[in-house]
């Protein structure tokens, strides 16, 4: 199918009217820096500062053309469905200025706006339009005085101009879509317009010519005008011919050579180079080489009247090609990947789109057993997995499930993958909608129902050819399987969704990140579970009205919302609600949550003066932030971090900043580089907060050139290192008896009083083990590590010894003196080890060795369930809290010691690493990555997969040594 197919469909269809204004509760949504669904259009600034995309996952974003890096994210209001799709995107020439459109107002009016935002602050500064159809390209002119807006069907342009942003002309006498608007350096306009027609227009926008005859095709897509304006170029959706006419008669000079391309296989995109000597072109052309198929863009040299140089990229549609002023250029495409390329055809850089990619082939790889509780799947170019909801582990192989079929019995589908007209035993079936396609269908195991994916839904039909019901879909249903009572699709968005049988209600959703393998799983109302990191995958768009950029709240801020607990129950149950009520019985909550998630906002907080990257020499910078909260839930803290631990806070509380209608308050503060920055690359992380918790961090990247002195000092003072080590082996209660714990917490103080006067200057520890691991020592130890412990310094804490949850979900460590009748006098609430980290200046990286199997027995009557880690880790590294964590176990497993090892797995394989088996590089330096990749892949080891230890940090935290041999 042709990339564009499934736009110019959907515009053919009535719009269903959801509403009249933006919905004000909240749409779940997925949280990338990356974009989650098709990129549509890029642009750039006249100085090749800034990069833009725009997509159909409703977002537009900001990046650093020069590097790639992520800057920010535009959020316009959105709905269901359709609307809020971002087709077409521009930024001024001066970079200050960014205009988004598509289906945008659509559905609640029938008429779309274009939304206008500040480029440093990402406000909305404005909304305009009332155009009487969706908008498919916009073009700045080179002097920013003009915005061209090409719209489809045969409203034609429409021009506005910059300085009021009012409509300033209708440029009519269209019949089809414009998809695409040039103007060159003097202010002259072309357009291309699937009517089979190139109109050409003065600076004044007056019509000058049109070319209806001598195109290479009906549908003329993408169309340039070269610097100097003496030339066009013309890209179709309907042909593999190219042409570049002459610019003041449109007369045809030459066609660029297509050789390789053929009607399906064709270059439609266009661009020139800054300078005018070369001629690019993308699209739908690739071909097999060296056995995989890659997508060319092709250089023309002599402005494509010369020989050409074919560019090999991944296997993606070139949607997009804009030039930079040192001749090299940026492109967009389906998958969403996007990139730039230098002069010499080589890869600046690439950033990939972070979802999984399925395709109809996926079909013989969904497999599901009898529940599907488990499934098997195998995304494009990556290896089969499995993941099991019940035991939330996901890892590679084959499921050995059971696949799609599309015969039983005396009944056979045919037809139906990338057709129009699926068969039942030869039989047309009349169910799909208009020129929608369908890609995959399957038979239930009983035979009584028949599944098909497709385009814009699911749908459920009897053997007699009977529709049952039909449910609209986040994307295209590449692969569907199911059985008695549940569906399952992997859909294009990169999510795998299950499906109530009976009628086709979502369930649960799956999204994995494909480079971490981190995941999260939800319901339909936002509950999750995930694994450790996979909280931020997810959150809550909420909308503040028609002239106001809407705002974003990852899942990891509303704790009232992580729930194992129901989503444990949504395949056995097969009702949200059901499995809510049972969660909640089983915890003794009356309700879910106390407050709803429009209720439980934090603030949000965005650096908006300097620009990330940059290199400073004194010690100070002054950040200016733009913070906003809710009306009455006022700013009372702000919390400054370098690399992940927290700085001086002085100034910078009972600030009670207050946000008037969720507007923007700026605020400049001083930070201190001084105090913990290290010379070279810094991240500033600055968080406030109100009643309902921590902000998201707003990141300030600075590269930090000390002062000579401070240097010197550095040089000189080592860090000091303070160890807290707990290890439970002989409990007070036999029944939680285990053999090694106190040993791992002796062995790990032991190896690491080697570190003396090598990496640290001085070691302090404290040991506490058996008798003296009761819960006052343990706390009076934490208390110790968090006042001795200074901004220069490490803290490392391990732990030892059974963990376990309440009957609320709260995690207790189980001092040697716990009494399971009594968890909250006796046992260590995990969240008081929690606040001690936060409040810890130094590094701080903890070690937990705890859910141990052993010989533990627990009667079940209480209510105790499995231990989750999970949430601790989550929550220990949280921007607020930057806490490096080790933990010996994933998901539900338990951690498993053994007298062959004379530790438990995890302390063995960490105190072999420490003490030298994880000097991969052979430097005589172990650092934090390379411990993570040796305890990693030696526990696995040692425990024959059974075990999968996690390591979680926060992002602005980056390597550094650990040990030194």
């Amino acid at each position: 199918m042709k990339k564009h197919f499934f736009l110019l469909l959907v515009i053919c269809i009535t719009a269903t009217l959801f509403s009249t204004e933006p919905p004000k509760d909240p749409v779940l949504k997925f949280n990338s820096v990356m974009h989650t669904a098709r990129l549509w259009r890029i642009d750039t600034d006249a100085n090749g500062k800034y990069l833009l995309t725009s997509s159909d996952d409703k977002t537009a974003k900001l990046w650093n053309a020069e590097t790639g890096e992520y800057i920010r994210t535009f959020r316009i209001p959105i709905d269901i469905g359709n609307e809020g799709k971002l087709y077409a995107c521009a930024i001024s020439p001066d970079g200050d200025t960014v205009v988004l459109g598509g289906w945008t107002g659509w559905d609640w009016f029938s008429k779309t706006s274009i939304y206008i935002f500040n480029t440093k602050t990402g406000e909305m500064t404005g909304r305009t339009g009332d155009f009487g159809n969706v908008i498919f390209d916009m073009e700045f002119s080179k002097n920013g005085k003009y915005l061209a807006i090409g719209l489809a069907f045969d409203y034609g342009v429409k021009i506005i101009t910059t300085s009021n942003w009012k409509e300033l002309y209708t440029l009519a006498g269209y019949e089809d879509n414009v998809n695409n608007l040039s103007f060159d350096n003097k202010g002259r306009l072309v357009t291309a317009s699937y009517d089979k027609k190139i109109r050409l227009y003065d600076e004044k926008f007056k019509l000058l010519k049109i070319l209806d005859s001598g195109l290479a095709g009906n549908k003329p897509f993408s169309i340039a005008f070269s610097p100097d304006g003496s030339k066009i170029a013309v890209g179709y959706d309907d042909s593999n011919t190219l042409q570049v006419f002459d610019g003041k008669t449109l007369e045809l000079l030459y066609k660029p050579d297509v050789k390789g391309t053929n009607a399906k296989n064709i270059l439609e995109m266009v661009c020139w180079s800054k300078m005018g000597n070369i001629l690019y072109s993308g699209g739908f052309y690739r071909k097999k080489i060296d056995g995989k198929y890659k997508n060319i863009i092709r250089k023309y040299f002599d402005g494509g009247n010369g020989r050409y140089q074919d560019i090999h990229l991944d296997n993606v549609t070139i949607m997009d090609i804009k030039p930079l002023s040192d001749g090299s250029i940026i492109y967009g495409s389906t998958e969403p990947d996007f990139g730039r390329i230098d002069s010499n055809g080589k890869q600046v850089f690439l950033n990939k789109g972070h979802i999984l990619s399925f395709s109809n082939y996926q079909c013989d790889f969904l497999k599901l057993n009898e529940n599907a509780s488990t499934i098997g799947f195998m995304p494009i170019d990556m290896k089969a997995m499995i993941f099991d909801i019940n035991e939330r582990d996901l890892k590679d192989g084959d499921s050995g499930g059971k696949l799609y079929s599309i015969k039983y019995k005396d009944f056979t589908i045919s037809d139906y993958e990338d057709k129009f007209s699926p068969k039942l035993n030869k039989k047309n079936l009349d169910f799909l909608n208009e020129d929608e396609m369908c890609r995959s269908a399957t038979f239930t195991p009983s035979g009584k129902y028949i599944l098909f994916g497709a385009e814009w839904n699911i749908y459920c039909l009897d053997t007699s050819g009977n529709t049952i019901w039909d449910k609209p879909v986040p994307g295209i249903a590449y692969a569907i399987n199911a059985t008695d009572k549940v569906v399952v699709v992997t859909y294009a968005d990169g999510t795998i969704r299950w499906h109530r049988l009976s009628d086709g209600q979502e369930l649960l959703a799956l999204f994995i990140d494909p480079e971490s393998k981190r995941w999260v799983l939800w319901t339909p109302k936002g509950y999750y579970d995930c694994s450790p990191g996979g909280q931020l995958l997810i959150g809550w768009h909420i909308n503040n009205g028609l002239n106001k950029e809407s705002d974003f709240y990852p899942a990891s801020r509303f704790y009232d919302y992580y729930r194992p607990d129901v989503i444990n129950l949504i395949l056995k149950t097969l009702d949200e609600d059901e499995a809510i009520s049972q969660a909640n019985l089983a915890r003794g909550d009356i309700k879910l949550a106390n407050k709803t998630i429009s209720e439980s906002l934090p603030p949000i907080v965005t650096v908006i003066t300097a620009e990330s990257g940059d290199t400073i020499t004194s010690d100070r910078i002054n950040l200016e932030l733009g913070i906003k909260t809710p009306d009455n839930n006022p700013v009372t803290e702000i919390k400054l971090m370098i690399n992940g631990r927290p700085i001086s806070q002085e100034g910078l509380t009972g600030l009670d900043i207050k946000s008037k209608n969720m507007s923007i308050e700026k605020r400049t503060i001083p930070v201190d580089l001084g105090q913990s920055g290290i010379t070279g690359e810094n991240f500033i992380s600055i968080l406030v907060k109100n009643k309902n918790g921590y902000s998201e961090p707003a990141i300030y990247k600075v590269n930090y050139k000390k002062s000579q002195k401070i240097q010197t000092e550095e040089f000189i003072i080592k860090p000091k290192l303070y160890i807290l080590a707990v290890g439970v082996s002989k409990y007070e209660n036999s029944d939680f008896e285990l053999e090694f714990s106190a040993k791992d917490a002796t062995d790990f103080v032991n190896l690491m009083k080697k570190q003396n006067n090598k990496l640290y200057r001085e070691i302090e520890t404290m040991l506490l083990v058996d008798k003296d691991a009761n819960k006052d020592n343990i706390l009076g130890g934490l208390e110790w590590i968090q006042t001795q412990t200074t901004s220069k310094d490490v803290a490392m804490i391990f732990v030892s010894g059974h963990g376990l949850n309440d009957n609320n979900g709260r995690l207790y460590y189980l001092p040697v003196n716990f009494d399971l009748n009594s968890f909250k006098r006796t046992g260590l609430p995990a969240d008081e080890i929690t606040t001690t980290f936060s409040n810890i200046r130094g590094k701080v990286i903890y070690f937990m060795d705890t859910c141990h199997s052993g010989n533990l027995k627990l009667t079940t009557t209480r209510g105790v369930g499995d231990t989750d880690l999970t949430g601790l880790i989550n929550e220990l590294t949280s921007a607020e809290n930057g806490t490096i964590v080790f933990c010996s176990s994933a998901g539900k497993q338990y951690s498993m010691e053994s007298p062959e090892w004379g530790n438990g797995a995890f302390t063995k394989a960490l105190v072999e690493g420490l003490g030298g088996k994880a000097d991969y590089l052979k430097k005589g330096v172990i650092t934090l990555n390379q411990l993570d990749l040796y305890i990693s892949e030696r526990v696995k080891q040692l425990t024959k997969g059974k075990q999968t230890p996690v390591t979680g940090k926060p992002d602005t935290i980056r390597d550094f040594p650990i040990t030194i041999q």
